[in-house]
């Protein structure tokens, strides 16, 4: 009986000690294989491994000698820009980024010019064929012009602006000027949009010279998601040249009552300069939300899908105006 279970524990002990040798010797064929892999793929790829230096912060002069002494080279053509990030005279962005493993390569630099500032001047009294250039100076460009029955001045001279005189800005911004006029305010007649998808009532409003300032969503199973179902002016009515325009926009209900939604947010750029800062508040049941930035040109779309709890309020700012450019409720 004894020589049995000896017999047994010994056919046990063999079999553990079979199954380890194999265990091992897979390990160390894939410890193999893996090692063969990267010497083989280093020496097809040219040698060593260089890991780009971070240059952030750096004199122009430091960030070059910090590059050549990794083996790389600086980019023969530098960019130089405004920063807020950054002193004048110092880098701010690197291409590759930092911490990249490359083999050889120029790395391109942004080199600060230090803070954009921008100006807004005084152009109340100043008639219109001025006003372009004198913001033209200061980097700014003209937002939304407005006219107002004041037969008291000469026609065409400013009456209020928007933002105020002095105001400094780190980005262009939009000037919004109210100018006199004699004769009565320029109407345009309020398209019919409902019935449309949202995605093309932008584009018609602003071939009406009318601005898409509002969104509401309803909750509406009747119509495909995303369909105007209400605009505050009926179509047809004369209103001023250049006026905001609020629409309902009909989502299905389902979606209005789930905790969780993702809405898409499409915006068309205004004209302006080339390079306009885009920034996306919104608020939720969680509060307030990470906000969302990006830079677009003139005419450029926004199309952001943006993922919400609850009840929400969205803001859009076009570069650094204190009001939205659009705000969207559901």
């Amino acid at each position: 009986m004894a020589t049995r279970t000896r017999i047994r524990a010994e056919k046990v002990a063999r079999t553990i000690i079979v199954v380890a040798v194999i265990a091992l010797v897979v390990v160390i064929v894939a410890i193999g294989y893996v090692t063969y892999s990267l010497i083989r793929t280093d020496l097809l790829s040219g040698g060593e491994v260089i890991v780009v230096p971070d240059v952030i912060g750096q004199t122009e002069q430091d960030a070059e000698e910090t590059l050549k002494r990794a083996g790389l080279a600086p980019h023969r053509l530098k960019q130089r820009m405004h920063s807020n990030e950054q002193p004048a005279g110092l880098v701010f962005k690197q291409d590759p980024e930092a911490g990249a493993k490359v083999k050889q390569g120029r790395v391109r630099l942004w080199v600060s010019l230090g803070k954009a500032s921008f100006v807004v001047p005084e152009l109340s009294g100043l008639p219109l064929s001025q006003i372009i250039g004198a913001l033209r100076d200061q980097g700014l460009y003209l937002g939304k012009l407005t006219k107002v029955y004041r037969p008291d001045l000469p026609v065409g001279q400013v009456v209020n602006q928007e933002p105020a005189a002095g105001r400094e800005f780190t980005s262009a911004v939009p000037v919004d000027v109210v100018i006199s006029d004699a004769a009565n305010l320029p109407l345009v007649a309020m398209p019919e949009v409902t019935g449309q998808r949202l995605v093309l009532v932008e584009d018609l409003l602003a071939r009406s010279n009318l601005r898409l300032a509002r969104v509401n969503y309803v909750p509406d199973d009747g119509v495909t998601g995303g369909t105007v179902v209400a605009q505050d002016v009926p179509a047809g009515e004369q209103v001023q040249l250049g006026a905001p325009v609020t629409l309902s926009v009909a989502l299905p209900s389902e979606l209005m009552n789930s905790p969780f939604k993702r809405l898409r947010i499409h915006v068309t750029l205004p004209p302006g300069p080339e390079q306009q800062a885009v920034k996306i508040k919104y608020f939720d049941a969680l509060g307030q939300n990470p906000p969302i930035e990006m830079v677009k040109g003139p005419g450029e779309q926004v199309d952001q899908q943006i993922d919400i709890e609850g009840r929400a309020t969205i803001y859009i700012f076009i570069n650094d105006m204190d009001t939205p450019y659009r705000e969207e409720h559901l």
